[in-house]
């Protein structure tokens, strides 16, 4: 049973606490047990309001049995059965504690609609910069809430013109479609010299993983940066995504996002040549910013790599274990 015991009350233990162990060392009582004794009612300080302490209204809190790093190490090691764990025991609705932050989890798709409409009472500005600055690399909130003023309108209307056009729209699906057809032919995978009459055995899932990166990033960014490089650090930069975002240390991650990044800057010849409308229409609108000093040159590429994730990560299979 988690309590639900607002922060003021607790903060007011925890320095009655803290005040009596203050008291003790000052009367000399500073011996290993006294430290011990701070040592242990810190712990459990520190679990309670974690693991509580429920705020107002929130769904169940996901128990950790380590302050701060949460459940950080279980859900890095294994996303998808931590999820499917934490539903099993706390329902469709339940708060990570992730180095320190509180993340909240829908698992019902029936809530979904309901969730994406309580625009009143929702903001995805806030959750954005805070993902941006930590995964994909813009230098600060300041600089995206900037570029939010700035463009943010014209930002989203090109979604609009580009996304809710019919014949936008259908060109853009037309050419992913004809690009995944030819990422999956035989020949293509197995290579054209392979005889027809010859076994050869390809792993399904980056078989299928690479096709739809081909063929989303193709559409979207050209076929010249749909580059098995492109995709190499795509991968390893989607596998530690999670924990970016709960602002661990990945460098890993962090050089393949630069490395995307770099492909991604105003001056790189082989930016957005075969790209589609859209694409093209956003790249101009951000060199535009640019020149205005709107916005500075590490943002554009940042909010492209941004683009690149969102198209392909909400498109791929991510877990490997659907194709055993």
């Amino acid at each position: 049973m988690t309590i639900v015991l607002p922060d003021r009350y607790f903060y007011s233990l925890f320095v009655a606490s803290a005040a009596a162990v203050a008291s003790l060392v000052w009367q000399g009582r500073n011996g290993w047990q006294t430290w011990l004794g701070t040592v242990l009612t810190m712990y459990a300080f520190a679990l309670l309001h974690q693991n509580r302490v429920r705020r107002i209204d929130e769904p169940p809190v996901v128990w950790s049995a380590l302050p701060f790093l949460g459940s950080a190490i279980s859900f890095g090691a294994d996303t998808h059965a931590f999820l499917l764990s934490a539903r099993a025991q706390y329902g469709d609705a339940f708060t990570v504690i992730i180095a320190g932050q509180r993340m909240t989890f829908i698992a019902d798709p029936k809530a979904f609609g309901t969730f994406l409409k309580s625009s009143k009472e929702l903001s995805f500005v806030p959750i954005a910069s805070d993902v941006v600055v930590k995964s994909f690399g813009v230098k600060s909130v300041k600089d995206y809430m900037h570029y939010e003023t700035c463009m943010g309108k014209a930002v989203h209307s090109q979604f609009i013109k580009h996304l809710q056009n019919k014949e936008e729209l259908g060109k853009l699906i037309g050419n992913a479609t004809g690009a995944l057809d030819k990422a999956l032919k035989a020949d293509r995978i197995l290579g054209e010299n392979s005889s027809k009459s010859d076994w050869k055995s390809v792993p399904m899932f980056e078989t299928s993983a690479y096709a739809v990166f081909e063929a989303t990033v193709g559409a979207f960014f050209g076929d010249n940066f749909a580059t098995r490089a492109n995709y190499d650090n795509f991968r390893a930069f989607d596998e530690v995504f999670p924990l970016m975002v709960a602002g661990l240390p990945m460098p890993s991650g962090g050089k393949a996002r630069d490395a995307l990044k770099a492909k991604l800057q105003s001056g790189e010849p082989s930016y957005a040549e075969g790209a589609s409308t859209f694409m093209k229409a956003r790249k101009e609108l951000f060199e535009q910013a640019e020149r205005n000093d709107h916005i500075e040159g590490g943002l554009h590429s940042s909010l492209q790599t941004s683009m690149i994730w969102a198209i392909v990560a909400n498109t791929m299979v991510s877990d490997k274990r659907a194709f055993v």
